[in-house]
């Protein structure tokens, strides 16, 4: 096992013991409750050493709830991540497109290069022949609120410019045959197909070997840790010999069953990709069912059919039937990654029948951090209602949060 495999061996040993912790460490904190308050200071006291039981020791009681314990196990769990990003992946990206930069591209492959090189480092330096485009995508991009780092994203610059970096080359595509409907509020992430032969030409030559090594162990950690893109990515057609013209792409996407979520934006390339998951999959299938035809939609009603019980337990509405997470019966190829083994061993951990509510609960409690753990790279559904205008987001913060009760 090489240290790149260890690291995230560890991650993903971490991520499961926060999923499991909460409903093995302190079962009070998920019996249903008794007609008096339930004793948490038994089960939590037992055999305990350290600074908990020197608390108790001096007189003073504990209540540590089974979501304190699942979050600092998250937590552990994150800082791995975020060491990793910040060590590891954010100087092997800079490098790479450093090198990348300098293997001769031009025109719209080089803009989308230099786009990326100063989102990653704002001082960078960039191509007089393309400076008047990359000023132009980099300003929309950084005035668009989608791209505002958040999450552990928050915590350091250089996991900020890594957010960003990330962000555009996940998300940027070179347009196949795509809606260009999708990409009305963002058309600074929107480049041409003749953009994209250029860079696979140069990835493909063996004396750029180094460079498409350093890309690789990107893809290939996210790949593990979220799932497989959801769109061809240069990687993909690399690996497959694939002839880069439009007709052969399509046929790819077609043979591969993609995109499977947001299938109306249409087919593009995409230099790392969007990824699958699992629960990003039913919340599509929950949208596109009761939602995207519903003239009359509004936030409520979004708010009400894609709750957490519904991507769990899947949702029916008379005719029409969408199946959870539980009721998957198949696995897309490729996509038996750390994301969804996690999902697998959350719902057979938590969701037993006799847990009923209680299981629900601590289930969305571990897949909501689950979601905010691979937040970078996941593909989000995305909800545009059959012959209703786009709503163009906004920076406005909300007056108020409401706060759904968990059930």
């Amino acid at each position: 096992m090489n240290r790149v495999q260890g690291k995230l061996l560890l991650y993903v040993i971490i991520l499961l013991i926060a999923a499991l912790c909460a409903w093995t460490l302190v079962p009070a904190a998920r019996q249903k409750p008794t007609a008096k308050p339930p004793s948490f200071l038994g089960p939590i006291t037992a055999n305990t050493t350290g600074w908990a039981a020197a608390q108790l020791d001096e007189g003073r009681d504990l209540y540590l709830s089974s979501n304190y314990l699942f979050q600092n196990a998250k937590l552990r769990a994150q800082k791995v991540l975020m060491d990793y990003e910040t060590h590891t992946l954010l100087p092997t990206l800079m490098e790479a497109m450093d090198a990348l930069k300098q293997t001769g591209l031009q025109g719209q492959s080089l803009a989308f290069v230099e786009a990326a090189r100063k989102l990653l480092d704002p001082d960078a330096a960039v191509d007089s022949s393309v400076a008047a485009d990359v000023t132009s995508r980099v300003e929309a991009f950084m005035n668009d609120p989608r791209n505002i780092p958040r999450g552990h994203y928050t915590t350091s610059e250089e996991l900020q410019r890594y957010f960003r970096g990330m962000q555009f080359l996940s998300k940027a595509t070179f347009d196949v045959d795509v809606n260009k409907e999708w990409f009305r509020q963002s058309l600074y992430m929107l480049f041409p197909f003749d953009a994209v032969e250029p860079i696979c030409r140069v990835l493909s030559d063996p004396a750029n070997a180094a460079l498409k090594e350093r890309l690789d162990l990107i893809a290939s950690f996210y790949s593990f840790l979220v799932g497989p893109p959801d769109l061809p990515t240069f990687r993909e057609l690399l690996k497959d010999n694939l002839k880069i013209d439009r007709s052969a792409i399509l046929a790819y996407a077609r043979a591969k069953g993609i995109p499977r979520i947001n299938k109306a934006m249409g087919v593009g390339v995409q230099f790392f990709g969007e990824r699958f998951t699992p629960t990003q999959q039913v919340v599509d299938a929950l949208s596109q069912t009761f939602l995207a035809q519903d003239p009359d939609v509004n936030r409520q009603k979004a708010f009400e059919t894609l709750r957490m019980k519904h991507v769990l337990q899947g949702l029916t509405k008379g005719k029409k039937k969408v199946a959870g997470l539980i009721g998957q019966k198949s696995v897309p190829p490729g996509s038996r990654d750390s994301y969804y083994g996690l999902c697998v061993s959350v719902i057979e951990t938590m969701m037993a029948p006799e847990q009923g509510d209680y299981g629900l609960n601590g289930a969305a409690s571990a897949l909501t951090a689950l979601a905010e753990q691979t937040i970078l790279v996941t593909k989000q559904s995305a909800l545009i209602v059959k012959g209703a205008p786009l709503v163009k987001e906004t920076k406005k913060k909300p007056g108020r949060i409401w706060v759904q009760r968990g059930h």
